[in-house]
């Protein structure tokens, strides 16, 4: 098996790839493209996103509330009463 692989005493002593000794002797014409940093918005969408999902469940749970304290007037009929007194006086 150690046949197939040549064995060096250091990585010093291995000899560099093709393209990495180009690379070091200028060898190589090639040039990578220059990157351009383009605006980031995902942090203002994030923010959106969760606003919107915030005065939505505050949308949700007022309705809720207020149907709910709507049905506890209409069963009972003592508070009632006492709201039609308010109201006439």
């Amino acid at each position: 098996m150690n046949q197939d692989t040549l064995t060096y005493r250091s990585p010093d002593e291995r000899p560099l790839p093709k393209w990495l000794t180009d690379q070091r002797d200028g060898l190589n014409q090639y040039q990578p493209e220059i990157l351009e940093m383009k605006e980031d918005r995902s942090l203002g969408i994030s923010f959106m996103i969760t606003g919107a999902v915030i005065l939505l469940a505050v949308a949700v749970l007022t309705i809720y509330i207020l149907r709910k304290n709507r049905k506890n007037e209409n069963t009972n009929p003592a508070l009632g009463d006492l709201k039609r007194k308010k109201n006439i006086m």
